[in-house]
């Protein structure tokens, strides 16, 4: 690759020699950080943008607009990061770990070759916030509560991971402040952690649902919106959380329906002490890289008491959320890349492949010879149209020699026995034929699952696998796995 312009202030132009000797010279253009790029592309256009990274923060990369857009991120170790729809409705949004002194290349353009249009696009540090106040004394002279000290823990913790802004003054952060559109152009609700430690209320009547309070101004469950950025947001204070049924609508559950991926609340009073406690733990661990469940669980153990409320927490949304995982990567390493490109050569390039479409939305991709299935097979998980992840069964059909099919008949017994019961009704047969590749040979096998049954309605299946070269009986135990496993 040659740079004829490196200067990073202006765009520059980058020229590649491709494998047959011609040049393709193209303009990558800087994008700065938290600033909103207007692209605009025209039919089968795309256009790529250059940033350095200063850190080994988390980071996102995000479209906005009505269109369906593709992003790809290059020039990190990990490979090169794609996206389709990982973003709000059909946008794309990629998350990564910084790596320091990185320049990195950001390409976008629309998925459909066929059409144009224009979005917005953006890059910006992943974020944490976390709200703790000494509250005011009461008005009948007792002193309230103080939980500035709540976030000194998490903040040392989540500041080498996230862009982390500690708010405790009681005079600039009102509950407006976490509802109000920060640097990033979004609001701080909608940060990647949102931590709060204090006060929270609930309404019986219904008719606001839970909320928790500022030193001045509270946030309502009602008013939680827009919250598809967050990972985890930690409600540290009383009624947060649903089980109580004098409460209806919590902040929790609130969060999650507002698009958050996980929420802990509390569903009855809790206490500065031992609220500390189990935040510090909390943190500690998801920092860690620890799921949000393993974390909360060894938070509550490090509470002595068994009669603690502050271990009665409630976690609402996803129970294996991570902080330390990125958004969804598609590609994100040289193995996976290059196991994506294979499958797709051979799907082009090759005929006889069987789609099967599985219960849980994944599918498994069979190499067929004469229209039976072999062990040559991948296995695929999407999202959306995007390949989110691809195994390979080990076993490729190549040059192998395809053995013969002869005129072999297999016969069925009337009749098993097994641990001495006699099966003595023949009630089902399922006969398949496939082609199993073994070394050098691929073999045409005759499987038949045939269902027996007692009078006293006993069921058993016996499976009868024939090498239907040379008539040999093959145990099945030794076909219908993959190899290794």
């Amino acid at each position: 690759m040659l740079v004829l312009n490196t200067n990073i202030a202006k765009a520059n132009q980058i020229c590649e020699i491709l494998p047959d000797g011609s040049i393709h010279c193209y303009t990558i253009y800087p994008i700065s950080l938290n600033s909103i790029e207007d692209v605009h592309l025209g039919t089968g256009g795309e256009k790529t943008y250059f940033i350095n990274i200063s850190d080994n923060k988390y980071y996102i990369v995000e479209t906005f607009g009505n269109h369906d857009t593709h992003l790809s991120v290059s020039g990190l170790s990990t490979g090169i990061l794609t996206d389709n729809n990982s973003g709000v409705l059909l946008n794309s949004a990629i998350g990564f770990k910084g790596e320091t002194n990185r320049t990195i290349q950001i390409t976008v353009r629309l998925n459909s070759s066929l059409t144009s249009g224009s979005f917005q696009l953006q890059i910006r540090k992943q974020q944490a916030v976390l709200y703790g106040f000494d509250y005011p004394d009461k008005p009948d002279g007792t002193s309230d509560i103080n939980t500035k000290p709540d976030l000194n823990k998490p903040y040392d913790d989540l500041s080498n991971l996230y862009n982390t802004y500690k708010f405790s003054d009681n005079t600039n952060h009102s509950g407006s402040h976490m509802l109000s559109l920060d640097s990033r152009d979004h609001t701080r609700l909608n940060s990647e952690i949102v931590f709060f430690s204090g006060h929270g209320y609930g309404s019986k009547n219904g008719s606001q649902g839970s909320g928790v309070s500022f030193p001045s101004g509270s946030v309502w469950v009602y008013q939680l919106n827009s919250m598809e950025n967050v990972k985890v947001v930690v409600w540290a204070s009383c009624y947060s959380s649903n089980s109580n049924n004098s409460y209806n609508n919590s902040m929790s559950q609130g969060s999650v329906d507002a698009g958050a991926t996980s929420a802990i609340g509390w569903p009855d009073t809790t206490t500065v002490g031992s609220s500390r406690v189990f935040t510090d733990r909390l943190f500690n661990k998801l920092s860690a890289g620890e799921t949000i469940a393993y974390a909360a669980n060894y938070a509550k153990n490090g509470l002595i008491w068994p009669w603690d409320n502050v271990r009665d927490y409630e976690i609402d949304g996803s129970t294996t959320a991570k902080i330390t995982a990125s958004y969804i990567n598609k590609l994100n390493d040289t193995a996976n890349s290059n196991i994506v490109k294979e499958f797709n050569n051979r799907i082009l390039k090759e005929k006889g492949w069987y789609f099967l479409d599985n219960e849980d939305g994944t599918k498994r991709v069979y190499r067929t010879i004469n229209g039976k299935l072999t062990n040559d097979f991948y296995d695929i998980e999407y999202f959306g149209n995007e390949i989110l992840s691809i195994k390979h069964s080990g076993v490729k059909m190549e040059n192998q020699n395809i053995l013969s099919i002869n005129s072999i008949k297999t016969k069925i017994p009337d009749q098993v026995k097994v641990f001495n019961i006699v099966f003595d009704r023949l009630v089902d047969v399922e006969k398949y034929n496939v082609y199993y590749i073994y070394e050098e040979e691929i073999i045409p096998i005759e499987i038949k699952y045939c269902t027996y049954e007692t009078e006293g309605g006993l069921i058993y299946v016996d499976t009868i696998c024939t090498n239907l070269n040379d008539n040999t009986s093959i145990d099945y135990s030794k076909i219908c796995g993959i190899r290794g496993e």
